[in-house]
């Protein structure tokens, strides 16, 4: 008897033509679909992962504190929530400053878009709800979920699917272009407004290479499909480059350095801004008084005076922006429970885990920096106190620095940030007596061959399309000014050269460790912002009056005052008493004395205190900068008919 072998059957009516993978009916081609489809999933899954990885520099999103309400906000239609679509371009790795990011985030937006469609298509609606939910829950982008479940349906179901794939696939996508506008029209326009010309392209390139790379794909799965008859091993692959190529384009063009080092800057922003005028600070007087009334209301009745309530809150808040230590002539007073000295301490942690993994990145001196300038924050109680205003500073360094400041010198001795390594190096040693090592540095500051000018050194490229591609780095709201920094470089030299008393020596600057004098501590000690500054360095003139530290520690004390016209009287009583006996502080005094007369408008007395500088000390510093005080008095008087 002979046997017949017949060949597999694949489908219930072979004339019919495949339209799906589930067209062959062979249970080692539905088998080979399943374990596939789990395979693309497992993909797409680690896609929305990178996708929110990309936003926050956190890896998982449900392991994230605050996961649930991060979701929540994302339905908020109002402010800025910082997790919506158009956000993805602008932090932590904007688009405008690192063009490179266009095609990553192109490609990945277009498969996160083109491939739940592709799965609809190919293994029916069913089977992309898991991708959609992927891109809900895991990059976090619930919008664009809802929107790719509209567009599911669009392509893959009746009476909305058409005859041809292809048609219903675009027909599918549509509304993500809908979604892209809305995205493109609420972005955050401030970010945009003041940057180079050529942002809005790049802010608009990474929608446009989107569409079009998620047409490009789609025709090339959909005619794969259609070539080997939708086996699922042939589309598999095809899916898989898609799922790898933003990685890919990540790691070779832009980097990780440069998305935690952009979160490092993030941060220090969140951390340390005072949300206003690096001048004028942020006015926290609406936030005090809501934190009053909240625990106000908390009494029973008869409830406390709202005024000591008040004061209670406001003494609090003071406490909590304490640094880690507290100047004061007793010495050091550490503080518990300061807010200000946990950011500091954190945002250092972040900066060493930072050069921990990335030493050769090309942020390590920026690193350094953040954290250098961190150690060193304060905030400005005085200016708390009196107007309710949070300002901080960096510009009195900390002994906790010295160390960074030291490790950044001389690791990036021609980096941008060497001057100010150099500067409060030195303030560091003055307060430690060694004088000449100060000098030094001093010396170097003043004379190092560095950045030139008032302009920060991430100040961005010139507008022209040699410049599109032109990686910037992140704009800093304080930038550094060389030339900030070499006048109060110029003036400590000056300091050190002029006073060197012969009785008392450095003792007036640097302090003393010695029993027997008065006080122990200097003036390189002491912070001309703190509020008892003028009644320490009063102390420090009574104990060193016959020295020749005694004009400078005078200038100190009216240099204190707020009022110009009593600071205006104080300075011109001080240049009568010292009228001809060649103080070193005069050149100093005239120029404020200038400032003075033009804050209470008396252009003409500090045109001729100009004029009087310039004369008798040509070559001091402060007649160097009396060209710009100059040009400002003659427009007063200008105006004023002078």
């Amino acid at each position: 008897m002979t046997s017949v072998i017949t060949a597999p059957t694949l489908s219930a009516d072979s004339s019919r033509p495949a339209e799906d993978v589930w067209s062959l009916w062979g249970g080692q081609y539905r088998l080979r679909a399943f374990v596939l489809l789990g395979v693309n999933l497992a993909l797409f899954l680690g896609v929305g992962c990178f996708t929110y990885w990309l936003r926050t520099g956190v890896f998982f999103a449900p392991a994230q504190e605050g996961y649930w309400n991060i979701l929540r906000l994302t339905f908020r239609f109002t402010g800025d929530t910082g997790v919506t679509l158009a956000s993805f371009l602008l932090g932590p790795i904007k688009v405008t400053d690192v063009p490179a990011m266009i095609p990553v985030v192109g490609l990945l937006v277009s498969c996160l878009v083109s491939i739940p469609v592709l799965v609809a298509i190919l293994y029916r609606i069913w089977a992309s709800l898991p991708f959609i939910l992927a891109v809900a829950f895991l990059a976090v982008m619930p919008w664009l979920a809802i929107t790719l479940l509209g567009c599911c349906m669009l392509a893959s179901c009746r009476p909305f699917r058409q005859r041809s794939q292809f048609m219903s696939a675009l027909i599918g996508q549509a509304p993500v272009v809908l979604y892209f506008l809305l995205a493109w029209r609420g972005s955050p326009g401030s970010e945009l407004d003041a940057a180079d010309p050529l942002d809005p392209i790049k802010f608009l390139a990474p929608w446009v290479m989107a569409i079009v790379a998620g047409a490009v794909v789609t025709a090339v799965v959909l005619g794969i499909a259609r070539i080997v008859r939708f086996r699922p091993g042939a589309i598999a692959p095809v899916l898989a480059l898609m799922f790898s190529l933003p990685v890919l384009l990540f790691e070779y063009l832009v980097g990780r350095d440069e998305l935690h080092y952009r979160r490092l800057v993030e941060t220090r922003r969140s951390f340390f801004s005072d949300r206003g005028d690096p001048s004028g600070g942020y006015d926290a007087t609406d936030d005090l008084l809501r934190a009053a009334e909240r625990e106000w209301f908390g009494y029973p009745e008869p409830r406390p005076r709202f005024s000591d309530i008040l004061d209670r809150v406001k003494l609090q808040w003071t406490l909590r922006m304490s640094g880690p230590e507290h100047h004061d002539v007793e010495g050091f007073l550490q503080v518990e429970g300061s807010v200000l000295a946990e950011h500091q301490w954190t945002h250092a942690f972040q900066c060493d885990a930072f050069l921990k993994y990335y030493p050769d990145s090309r942020y390590a001196p920026d690193a350094l920096f953040l954290k250098a300038s961190a150690l060193d924050m304060r905030v400005d109680l005085g200016a708390f106190r009196r107007k309710n205003l949070i300002r901080f500073y960096d510009d009195f360094p900390s002994p906790w620095s010295a160390f960074e400041w030291r490790r950044l010198l001389e690791n990036f001795p021609d980096s941008t940030y060497a001057a100010a390594a150099r500067l409060r190096l030195a303030q560091i040693e003055l307060r430690r007596g060694r004088i000449e090592a100060a000098r030094s540095l001093l010396s170097d500051l003043v004379t190092h061959a560095g950045v030139g000018a008032d302009e920060p050194a991430t100040s961005p490229p010139p507008s022209t399309w040699s410049a599109f591609f032109q990686r910037r780095a992140p704009r800093d709201e304080h930038p550094l000014s060389f030339s900030r920094m070499r006048v109060e470089a110029r003036r400590l030299l000056e300091w050190i050269e002029a006073n060197e008393d012969p009785v008392v020596g450095w003792e007036p600057l640097c302090g003393t460790d010695r029993p027997a004098r008065p006080v122990a501590f200097g003036l390189a000690h002491l912070d001309p912002r703190a509020e008892g500054y003028a009644a320490n360095v009063e102390r420090l003139l009574k104990a060193y009056e016959a020295s020749i530290w005694a004009d400078n520690l005078k200038l100190e004390i009216i240099k204190s005052q707020r009022d110009a016209k009593a600071r205006a009287e104080a300075l011109s009583a001080f240049l009568a008493s010292y009228d001809g006996r060649g103080a070193d502080a005069e050149p100093e005094a005239r120029f404020l004395l200038c400032l003075a007369y033009n804050e209470i408008d008396r252009p003409r007395d500090a045109g001729k205190e100009l004029e009087t500088l310039v004369r008798r000390f040509p070559s001091s510093l402060w007649a160097e900068q009396a060209g710009a005080v100059a040009l400002r008095t003659l427009r007063t008087m200008e105006g004023t008919g002078g």
